[in-house]
């Protein structure tokens, strides 16, 4: 690889930081690159990137370190001492005559924690993944200055393994020897553009129209990456959605899907503002790809404009060492989940009951999340990468990253709200039109709460505030029923008979609607606090192997649990840890299941929701629509609704 030097080099720009990443030690997990770093004389405070956008966690991995040393271009020890509180935060001090450090780093690849895989850097004998906030350190700029995010210039390049293709949002030249020059960026552009690399590479052009759009594979050797047809046209469905959701100008020139087929490199899904990282199990890709797959797809793509581009002003920092504020995740990803989940349904990537099948599911988990109680939806939003493991015990008292699906919720009630209070003339789709355009000048655009506000407002007269205060800001006292309610559908329990054999075998026995629990391969894994199995001391972890006498199965807990009728008693044989006992469950209620369905009397909104808007044929621009509040609205020259003057 050539030099960088304080040459001809990408160090020499005062001011640029020039980073060369070898690359070669891939395929046995190890990634070592050198960095020119510009500094100032005396004290000098390095970070090694530490909160990571689209993480929205202090996840930045200086724990896999492999080594770290600091000289002047001389070749002289510069000492360094980590803070003693911030572990990304070096100390070192620099010589009056010096104006820039060599840092060299050897990362080790592979080791991710919970919070950052979609961050960190992975390799093996036939591809890699290269998240270049693993590769260098920046400055801390002095009280005052601009923020090193976008202040600071790069000039990368980096040294592939032999035969090795790669992808990546940023373009690149090859060299003579081998390496790669990526164009000059800032330092977020370069973090927010993963590099994909491989034996196995394969790209498919998706849309070359107002939004241009390619789907870039990286399989293992061997794996064919041949796309279905019918996932290609899903796909290009799924852009003319988004060019009819989004009709303004697009927050980049070219969008880029990376996906990752690998049972090695584990799943995740991460938004970035030109291109989104996908990583799925092999079987998921097997000939087409499952309509999970392609849903997190529409997920982190709509991120490019909801998250990436319009961003919570607290989440934006201007650096990668001061904390973000994340209270309006309830925003930046439950919105986009309902974006992702809507256009997939438009796109018919998911069917239109499939979309409501959906919906219900979610609103059942929110419901069974007793941690509602005394948690808020804002709650979980700021304390968001805390909850991001799995809570393997009483997970329902703890509630998860629940500003995903209540927060998709929220948005389906303000949809239903906008529907109806305009008899149809306007929706949820005008709010977005106008929050989330893109417009000239800096990005990320932030927002505020207030600024959340006023764009409903602006669509709709209402009380969104007060809506806000009762679904986000406070503990809830009730289920989530009203969003499906006010899109025409009712909630009720039902004797409906147990699971099918295949939910059984995937999910296991969930009865939290009766007894108050789910067993799990024979482990009870959930209970229902107040219920009956919460009652007769039951817990997660217990074993199960008998009810009423019976081996478990579906057959025997349904007998047993329609006896409850008359005998008011469900008996289950359990073990604790401390031998085998009989545990007499006080219960009479027999078999239950919730149940949503249609309303008679109101009219389906989710369907409405769900109806691709892309193939609708345009209305006449002198057309105009139903009043609103006594002011009439007509379209305007970008498909949106404005009123008439």
């Amino acid at each position: 690889m050539a030099a960088l030097g304080c040459g001809e080099r990408p160090g020499r720009a005062p001011g640029i930081i020039g980073l060369e990443v070898d690359a070669r030690d891939l395929p046995r997990g190890l990634l070592h690159a050198r960095e020119i770093l510009p500094v100032r004389p005396g004290t000098a405070w390095l970070w090694f990137p530490k909160w990571m956008p689209g993480t929205h966690a202090p996840c930045g991995p200086v724990e896999n370190l492999g080594g770290l040393r600091i000289t002047l271009p001389s070749g002289a020890t510069v000492a360094w001492r980590r803070d003693d509180e911030q572990p990304n935060r070096f100390r070192c001090e620099i010589p009056p005559d010096a104006d820039r450090v060599v840092v060299a780093i050897d990362y080790l690849c592979n080791n991710p924690s919970v919070n950052s895989d979609g961050v960190d850097s992975f390799g093996n004998v036939d591809m890699g993944v290269v998240n270049w906030n693993t590769c260098l350190m920046y400055a801390e700029p002095p009280e005052g200055a601009a923020g090193a995010d976008d202040a600071v210039r790069l000039r990368a390049q980096i040294r592939l393994p032999d035969g090795w293709g790669r992808t990546c949002a940023i373009d690149s030249m090859p060299d003579d020897d081998g390496s790669l020059h990526l164009q000059e960026c800032s330092l977020a552009e370069l973090i927010d553009a993963p590099l994909l690399a491989g034996v196995n590479l394969h790209s498919v052009a998706i849309s070359d129209g107002r939004l241009r759009v390619s789907l870039d594979m990286l399989g293992p050797a061997g794996q064919s990456l041949e796309i279905d047809d019918e996932v290609v046209a899903e796909l290009r469905s799924l852009v003319r959605e988004m060019e009819a959701e989004f009709p303004g100008p697009a927050p980049f020139a070219q969008y880029h899907l990376l996906t990752v087929l690998s049972d090695v490199i584990p799943e995740t899904g991460l938004e970035h503002q030109r291109c989104s990282l996908n990583i799925f199990p092999v079987a998921e890709w097997n000939g087409g790809a499952s309509s999970e797959a392609l849903g997190q797809l529409a997920h982190e793509f709509c991120h490019a404009w909801c998250g990436k581009y319009r961003r919570p002003a607290g989440m934006v920092t201007g650096d990668y060492h001061r904390a973000e504020h994340t209270s309006l995740l309830w925003v930046y990803e439950g919105l986009d989940m309902y974006l992702g989940e809507v256009l997939s349904a438009r796109a018919g990537i998911v069917d239109a009951d499939g979309f409501v099948a959906r919906v219900e599911n979610f609103a059942e988990e929110m419901a069974l999340q007793s941690g509602r109680a005394w948690r808020s939806v804002e709650d979980t939003a700021i304390a968001n990468w805390q909850l991001r493991a799995p809570c393997r015990r009483w997970g329902e008292l703890r509630r998860d990253q629940d500003y995903y699906l209540e927060g998709m919720l929220f948005w389906i009630e303000a949809d239903a709200i906008i529907r109806t209070e305009t008899q149809g003339a306007r929706s949820l789709d005008d709010v977005c039109a106008r929050f989330l355009a893109v417009e000239p000048g800096a990005s990320p655009r932030p927002y505020t709460g207030d600024d959340v506000v006023a764009a409903l407002t602006a669509v709709l007269p209402y009380d969104w505030r007060g809506l806000v205060e009762s679904r986000i800001m406070r503990p809830a006292a009730s289920p989530p029923w009203t969003s499906l309610e006010r899109c025409g559908y009712r909630v009720d329990m039902s004797a409906k008979p147990s699971s099918s054999p295949t939910a059984i075998r995937e999910h296991g026995f969930d009865e939290r609607w009766s007894l108050g629990m789910s067993i799990q391969r024979g482990i009870v894994s959930a209970i229902v606090p107040g219920s009956a199995a919460d009652r007769a001391r039951l817990g997660p972890g217990m074993r199960v192997s008998l009810v009423d006498g019976k081996p478990l199965s579906a057959a025997s807990l349904m007998d047993a649990l329609t006896r409850s009728r008359t005998t008011g008693v469900v008996s289950l044989r359990c073990n604790d840890g401390h031998g085998w006992r009989d545990v007499q469950l006080a219960y009479d209620g027999g078999p239950q299941r919730l149940t949503i369905s249609r309303s008679s009397d109101a009219p389906d909104l989710l369907a409405a929701i769900a109806r691709p808007r892309a193939a609708a044929a345009q209305i006449p621009q002198t057309a105009i629509l139903p009043a609103v509040d006594n002011v009439p609205v007509a379209p305007a020259p970008d498909g949106s609704l404005q009123t008439v003057p």
